[in-house]
Parts: C-alpha cells; sequence; structure tokens
C-alpha cells in the first residue's frame, strides 16, 4: 500500500512539474513579435525594418561581407543607432542602407564609417555581450542582402 502511495505521488509531482515547464501562452496566438528581418534583399537606398521581440539582448552588430564588424548599438560604449530608451522599447527599427553608420576598430582606433558599402550579405547580431560566442550570451541573428 505505501508503494502504491508514493509512486502516485511521484506521478503526481512530476505531472505538476511539466505543466509548470509548459508555456503558458504560444507566441504566435498571443500575437507577439518574433525577430526577423524584412525584407531579405535591398537596395543601398531600400530601407529594411529588424522586428525585435519585447525580450531582446541590449546590443547590435553588423558584420559585412568582407567579415568587418561594426558596432551599431552599445549603450555601453556610448554608441546608439537610437536613444537607449527607445532602443529597449521599440518593435521595430527601420535602416536605409546609405545612411546606417556604424563603429569599427581599425588598426586599434574607434573608427565611425559606413556599414553597407559592399554588395552581399550582412549579419544582423542582437546579443547581449557582442564579444562572445553566439551560445555564450542571449543572442539573436539574422541577414539581410545588399544587391
Amino acid at each position: 500500500m505505501l508503494y502504491k502511495a508514493i509512486l502516485a505521488s511521484l506521478f503526481l509531482s512530476v505531472f505538476l512539474v511539466s505543466c509548470m515547464a509548459m508555456p503558458e501562452n504560444n507566441t504566435l496566438k498571443k500575437g507577439k513579435k518574433r525577430f526577423s528581418i524584412s525584407p531579405e534583399e535591398v537596395t543601398i537606398d531600400e530601407a529594411f525594418q529588424i522586428h525585435l521581440p519585447k525580450l531582446r539582448p541590449s546590443r547590435m552588430a553588423i558584420k559585412t561581407p568582407s567579415n568587418e564588424w561594426y558596432i551599431i548599438h552599445d549603450a555601453d560604449e556610448n554608441i546608439l543607432i537610437l536613444p537607449v530608451n527607445e532602443f529597449e522599447k521599440s518593435d521595430m527599427i527601420t535602416i536605409i542602407p546609405s545612411t546606417l553608420k556604424g563603429v569599427v576598430w581599425e588598426d586599434g582606433k574607434k573608427r565611425v564609417r559606413r556599414v553597407f558599402h559592399l554588395p552581399g550579405r550582412y549579419v544582423i547580431y542582437l546579443a547581449d555581450n557582442i564579444e562572445t560566442e553566439p551560445e555564450n550570451t542571449f543572442s539573436f541573428e539574422g541577414t539581410v542582402t545588399l544587391k
């Protein structure tokens, strides 16, 4: 009898834990935004949008087709595409490639340069720590191609 009570208690515990572990809300049903970039191909003067979820990383960088990394938003370094409050609360950021500037380090010196300067695939990277591997930080990544 004790064996059955322990087994029933164990079953109930596993059931309750599994119910708590399941997400209460489906992000698609609730209409919450996911990270996405659209359109996926643009010309130099054509805008694209970065759609951001409510919970998002605090920094943004872009990797060019030539493997250069440009910092676009890092409040700790005072590099801001938008004011901090706006970046943290915006559902969407609109970027026109011909006007976007970012910070790149050349020969150990901080330089502000136009980011989109070559045709090809650009990686948009948002992370809490830009200088570590994506699996070691909260991050999102997507691409846009400059025609």
